[in-house]
C-alpha cells in the first residue's frame, strides 16, 4: 500500500489530481501515520531500511498537507465519500481478488499481519471490519479539522460531480 501511495505521492505533485489527493489526505496520510507509529520491517532490520521507511511513510503524510498548505489544492463536498470508493474500488477490492487467487496476502486481505498490532481485534473478517471502521472515522476527523482549522482548504461551494471517478 504505502509503495502505492508514494508513487501517487509523485504523480499528485506533477499533475495536482484531485482524487489522488483526497485518497492521499484521508488514507494515504492516515496510514503513514499509522506505518509510523507501528513500524514492520518485512524487508529487514538494517539501519538504510530502517531510514527508508520512515523517509518513504513521512512523504506519505507531507506531500498532501504541502499541496493544501502551499500550492492551494482544497478537499471538497464528497471528498471522503470519493476517497473511499477510490480505496476500495482500486485498491482493495482488486487486492483482495489476486490475494484469493494467489493465495497471497496484501493488504491483509486474507488475514492478520503476523505483528502485533493495536487495531487488530478478532480474526478476518472482524480485524478488517475494524480497520474500514477506524479509516472512515479518521478519514472523517480530518475533513472536520480541515473546515474548523483551515477553512480555505475546504470548499463547500465547488461545483463537482459527486459520482465521478475519474482518476
Amino acid at each position: 500500500m504505502c509503495d502505492i501511495s508514494a508513487l501517487l505521492c509523485a504523480v499528485v505533485l506533477i499533475n495536482k489530481n484531485q482524487k489522488i489527493f483526497e485518497y492521499l489526505l484521508f488514507y494515504g496520510s492516515l496510514g503513514a501515520v499509522n506505518a509510523l507509529m507501528t513500524p514492520l520491517f518485512i524487508h529487514g532490520t538494517h539501519i538504510v531500511l530502517k531510514v527508508d521507511y520512515m523517509i518513504q511513510h513521512a512523504i506519505i503524510f507531507v506531500v498532501p498537507i504541502f499541496l493544501m498548505f502551499n500550492q492551494g489544492m482544497q478537499i471538497k463536498r464528497y471528498s471522503v465519500f470519493r476517497a473511499s470508493v477510490i480505496m476500495l474500488c482500486f485498491l482493495v477490492i482488486p487486492a483482495h481478488i489476486i490475494n484469493m487467487i494467489g493465495g497471497t496476502n496484501y493488504i491483509y486481505t486474507m488475514a492478520p499481519p503476523f505483528e502485533d498490532h493495536p487495531l487488530i481485534i478478532g480474526e478476518w473478517p472482524w480485524y478488517y471490519l475494524g480497520f474500514i471502521g477506524v479509516g472512515l472515522v479518521g478519514a472523517f476527523l480530518i475533513l472536520f479539522a480541515v473546515k474548523l482549522f483551515y477553512p480555505k482548504g475546504y470548499n463547500k461551494d465547488a461545483k463537482d460531480r459527486m459520482w465521478s471517478l475519474q482518476v
